[in-house]
């Protein structure tokens, strides 16, 4: 019988949907697996810092911006305008 993690290894697409103290506990290698890349969809953000970086993971932060560099000055621009 296969384990959770198993099921994580085998994924190509993770989505926590659950502020559950366990997701933040998972390691990089819970992930990497059978895929060449995964992707980590994470609603509460509670992994960043664990997998941000990794690079068989493509972690994506519900809400946060993931470029950065000229659009995220772009983006200060505005609102500094807005501002005034």
């Amino acid at each position: 019988m296969s384990s959770h993690i198993d099921c994580l290894r085998d994924a190509e697409s993770v989505l926590i949907t659950t502020p559950d103290p366990y997701f933040a506990k998972l390691a990089p290698n819970d992930f990497v697996g059978c895929s060449e890349h995964v992707t980590v969809i994470d609603c509460w953000r509670l992994m960043g810092i664990r997998l941000s970086g990794h690079p068989k993971i493509r972690y994506v932060p519900m809400g946060r911006y993931l470029r950065e560099g000229s659009d995220d000055t772009i983006l200060r621009r505005l609102w500094d305008n807005l501002a005034l």
